[in-house]
C-alpha cells in the first residue's frame, strides 16, 4: 500500500472528490471489492477514505518497455565487441560474390532510396 502523506500535494479526501468517490470510510469495502491486477486501492492514511488508483494500459506498456530497455542496457556490456559468427557469414558471401548480384543491388536501392529522399527533403 502507498500512503499519501503531508508531502503529497493532494490528500486522499481531495482525490476521492476528484474521482467522484464517496469520501466516507464506509466506501472502502466497495472499493476493495472492485480491485483488479492493475486497479488497486491506495491507503490514504488513518481515518481517511480509500482511493482507487487505476493504471492505464499505456502506462503499463511504457513501464514494460522501460524495464526491457533497462535489462538490455544491463546486458550490453556482456556482449562481444565483434560477432564473429556474423562476420564469418559476410566474408563467405563476399567470397561467393553474393553482394554483386542484381537482386542484392536492387534490394539495397529499395532500402536506401526512402532514406535519401528524407535526407533531401530535410535539407531544403
Amino acid at each position: 500500500m502507498v500512503e499519501i502523506g503531508k508531502s503529497a500535494a493532494v490528500q486522499g479526501q481531495e482525490l476521492a472528490k476528484l474521482y467522484g468517490q464517496r469520501a466516507e470510510a464506509d466506501s472502502a469495502p466497495e472499493v476493495l471489492s472492485r480491485q483488479t491486477a492493475h486497479n488497486r486501492p491506495v491507503s490514504t492514511g488513518e481515518g481517511r477514505a480509500a482511493v482507487m488508483v487505476e493504471i492505464s494500459s499505456e502506462a503499463r506498456e511504457r513501464a514494460e518497455r522501460e524495464e526491457a530497455l533497462a535489462t538490455a542496457k544491463a546486458l550490453y556490456p556482456e556482449l562481444p565487441a565483434v560477432r564473429e559468427d556474423v562476420v564469418a557469414v559476410v566474408r563467405q558471401r563476399l567470397d561467393a560474390g553474393f553482394y554483386e548480384t542484381e537482386a542484392v543491388k536492387d534490394a539495397l536501392v529499395e532500402r536506401l532510396l526512402p532514406l535519401a529522399r528524407r535526407l533531401e527533403a530535410g535539407s531544403r
